[in-house]
């Protein structure tokens, strides 16, 4: 099954702020510009789940392995159940989706990378062919334990 893009962008806040056309995740974006401090990335130490209730079903982190992989460290319940998978919790992408591991594994090392955020609209075709939605919109942002090296990626994600 193919991937039909339809919205794919790497930036700034700002300049992703722009391209989101979710309630949910302008949101999210929100929610990280304000813990993040004027010269770095937040920490994820800084993450308050009470903040941010109507975030958490469709929230997950990413940790971000010293090889340079990633492993899922939790998922929200509305994104194991529409994903239609097991726990995703300490699973890489490879675990998780096998072959097309590359389709998300991809956007993770470039937020990584340049500590930029990333946001995407696109349908799921390419997971599985009895999904309940069709689009998703997903908002990828760097967390660092130090400010500056992204360790872990928050996540949040809006099924259309």
């Amino acid at each position: 099954m193919g991937l039909a893009m339809q919205v794919e962008n790497y930036g700034s806040a700002a300049e992703i702020r722009t391209e989101i056309t979710s309630e949910l995740l302008v949101g999210a974006l929100d929610y990280w510009v304000s813990i993040s401090p004027s010269n770095g990335i937040p920490p994820r130490s800084a993450l308050d789940p009470m903040a941010i209730p109507q975030l958490l079903p469709t929230t997950y982190l990413v940790d971000v392995e010293e090889d340079g992989g990633f492993r899922f460290r939790l998922a929200g319940s509305k994104i194991e159940e529409l994903y239609q998978c097991f726990s995703m919790k300490g699973k890489t992408p490879q675990e998780f989706i096998g072959d097309d591991a590359e389709i998300i594994s991809a956007p993770y090392r470039r937020v990584k990378d340049e500590a930029v955020l990333f946001y995407r609209e696109s349908n799921e075709s390419w997971l599985t062919s009895s999904q309940e939605y069709t689009w998703y919109k997903a908002l990828l942002m760097p967390l660092a334990n130090d400010g500056l090296r992204v360790n872990m990626i928050f996540g949040v994600q809006e099924f259309l």
